[in-house]
């Protein structure tokens, strides 16, 4: 498993076809929050981290999930999923798209 904070100039041949959504979730949270990338098992997870600098509380979105991409992953009701959970007082990490519904 590998974590790194995003860098456009740095994105490997795996994390590649994901690159769409990393930039739109450092255009939408970039300015208060760190966008991380994860892969992990052989490429067979993708998922991208949203991550509060100072509370380290994160939101992982999974983009690949046992080797198949998952369709819409950063969908608009998502992108409100994250910042509500920031705006809230919940304490917790929130995984979305795990388990993946894979249409």
């Amino acid at each position: 498993m590998s974590d790194h904070l995003y860098d456009a100039n740095k994105v490997s041949f795996e994390e590649a076809p994901f690159q769409a959504y990393f930039e739109r979730l450092l255009f939408e949270f970039g300015d208060k929050y760190g966008i991380w990338v994860r892969n992990e098992d052989c490429s067979r997870f993708i998922s991208v981290g949203v991550v509060n600098q100072i509370s380290q509380i994160a939101v992982t979105i999974y983009l690949k999930c046992s080797g198949v991409a998952i369709s819409d992953p950063l969908s608009v009701e998502v992108i409100e999923q994250i910042r509500n959970h920031f705006a809230s007082d919940v304490k917790e990490d929130l995984r979305i798209n795990y388990p993946p519904i894979l249409v």
